[in-house]
This record gives C-alpha cells, sequence and structure tokens, in this order.
C-alpha cells in the first residue's frame, strides 16, 4: 500500500473485509458455532465476528464509493 495512491486504500479494505467474510462462510465452524446458542463465549463471539464483518463490508463499500 506505501506504493499505492491514497484513493487505493478503501478498496484494500474492502478486499480485506470480503475475504475475511468468505472465509467464515466457507469455514464450517462459524456457522456451527451461530447454531449452538447454549455456548455463549463461542455464540457471542461469532456474533461479534460476523456483525463486524457486515460492518466493515458497508463502511468499505462506502468508502471506496466516495474515494472516486
Amino acid at each position: 500500500m506505501a506504493f499505492l495512491p491514497w484513493r487505493w486504500a478503501p478498496v484494500l479494505g474492502l478486499l480485506a473485509a470480503a475475504f475475511l467474510s468468505v472465509g467464515a462462510v466457507l469455514a464450517g465452524a462459524t456457522a456451527a458455532m451461530l447454531a449452538t446458542p447454549a455456548a455463549v463465549g463461542p455464540f457471542v463471539g461469532s456474533v461479534i465476528e460476523v456483525v463486524g464483518l457486515a460492518v466493515a463490508l458497508v463502511a468499505g463499500a462506502s468508502a471506496t464509493v466516495r474515494a472516486r
């Protein structure tokens, strides 16, 4: 990123969030943890992860559109 213009920074953030989101979906552990709310720790951690990824995707897309 040090060699790219500043307008590319939001795109890199969006790509990182998308990469992590795809990994969370493809790894069945996230879905399994969300399906068992009886295990409070893993359930809350997975909810925080999913919400954080959703916020990162929306913020990254918004920042990418505004940077152009």
